[in-house]
């Protein structure tokens, strides 16, 4: 098979609709699947789409924090470079995870907590094949 017939997957795919202040949901079959708890940090992919018919519109990498029942919040910037609307469905790849509070005591904990806040980058079809390259067998 040729390098580029190999099919990358994410950890995870799902369709949540964008509720006010950008609030998406971590599907509990994926929270479970994953052990992944509040406090945790998620690393996605959101895509903006068009449903009918399918299209990706716009993608962008961003780095979560998991809040109260699985809530991630898509920084506020993001959300308006790509024209995303609340009500609005989009797709979220889950492309890696990480438990701090297992590595970090917690007042170091919370000051990346802080940090980790609205950072995010828009990515090309090629950086989002880069990324889904990277996820580790460690994470699946």
């Amino acid at each position: 098979m040729s390098e580029d017939a190999k099919i990358i997957e994410p950890l995870a795919k799902w369709h949540p609709k964008v509720y006010i202040k950008g609030r998406i949901r971590l599907v509990n079959s994926e929270k479970g699947a994953f052990r992944l708890e509040d406090g945790d940090i998620v690393k996605l992919i959101i895509r903006k789409i068009q449903i009918e018919p399918y299209k990706v519109l716009g993608r962008a990498y961003f780095e979560g924090l998991i809040v109260s029942g699985g809530n991630i919040t898509i920084p506020k910037k993001l959300m308006e470079e790509l024209e995303i609307e609340v009500g609005e469905t989009v797709e979220v790849l889950l492309v890696g995870f990480s438990r701090l509070r297992e590595m970090l005591p917690p007042e170091h904990y919370e000051v990346l907590k802080r940090l980790k806040r609205d950072s995010y980058k828009i990515i090309s079809k090629e950086e989002e094949k880069e990324i889904l390259n990277t996820i580790s067998f460690s994470e699946r």
